[in-house]
């Protein structure tokens, strides 16, 4: 997936999410700065004592980053995702290629009808 330099931030579904309601506000800071990882890394590494350093926690068993990590689920490809926000990512992408696609030329236009 293609690295965008920012990251759609719905801030609607946000505050009516239950993980924001699950969360302390000290769990919600550590949840954020992981989705934003994962939206820079496409995922995050399963290795909370790497990620306790990214993010500036002394130990991996903190509470908050423990609180913040459960909502993640690990995919085929060991990495940790968080499901709506590849979901927003995953759409974002088909949109852009989309886009895209409009610009490029189809293969009939090549020949100039020659």
């Amino acid at each position: 997936m293609r690295k965008l330099f920012y990251i759609p931030f719905y801030y609607m579904d946000w505050l009516g999410s239950d993980a924001r309601a699950r969360l302390s506000r000290s769990q919600r800071w550590a949840f954020l700065e992981l989705v934003m990882l994962a939206h820079l890394e496409n995922g995050l590494p399963n290795d909370p004592t790497f990620l306790a350093r990214k993010l500036g926690i002394e130990s991996a068993a903190d509470p908050d980053l423990k609180a913040a990590l459960q909502e993640f689920e690990k995919q085929p490809d060991g990495r940790l995702h968080h499901p709506r926000a590849m979901a927003v990512l995953e759409d974002r992408e088909k949109k852009s290629n989309a886009e895209n696609a409009r610009w490029r030329p189809k293969q009939d236009d090549d020949d100039m009808g020659f």
